[in-house]
């Protein structure tokens, strides 16, 4: 049981990413058939499928941070390691960077769309956008992480650890 726990804290990122597609999923297809089969719309699904899609997208590209599984062009191998090494470090502090702005813009416009309320589930439009500085705020903790990582590596190669 302490085994399942620790894996689940671990791996909380997955399973809230996992839920967040099933949720959409089901309530994708429960839409469906109701305007298809039922002949009957349900107003209010429509948000909660934005809602959930833009969770989606945005704890996914946290997820794609943290395994670097975005897409990426190498063409760093013409150029001598040293310079590999300054160039790799010059983009994680512009992608950072980037991520920073991303996240203090966002955070901005989650705060100013707290008063902005649905208009079917009658929810403040803060609980969608907050998905935005959260997954920013991830994905600067995961790019941190995989620079320092890709750090000790040269290091270790180098023979300085």
């Amino acid at each position: 049981m302490k085994q399942i726990i620790t894996k689940s804290l671990k791996n909380w990122l997955e399973i809230i990413g996992g839920g967040t597609l099933g949720a959409l999923s089901i309530c994708v297809f429960i839409s469906v058939v109701f305007r298809s089969v039922l002949k009957i719309g349900i107003p209010w699904m429509d948000e909660i499928v934005q809602m959930l899609f833009e969770y989606l997208v945005f704890f996914g590209a946290a997820l794609g941070v943290k395994y670097n599984s975005h897409f990426t062009v190498d063409f760093l191998g013409i150029f001598p390691i040293r310079i590999q090494k300054v160039l790799i470090s010059i983009n994680y502090v512009v992608t950072i960077l980037f991520v920073i702005v991303f996240t203090g813009s966002s955070w901005n416009y989650t705060i100013n769309s707290i008063g902005t309320i649905s208009q079917s589930l009658s929810i403040s439009l803060a609980w969608t956008n907050i998905v935005l500085p959260i997954s920013g705020v991830l994905m600067v903790y995961y790019f941190i992480r995989r620079w320092i990582i890709e750090i000790i590596n040269w290091k270790k190669e180098s023979g300085k650890i």
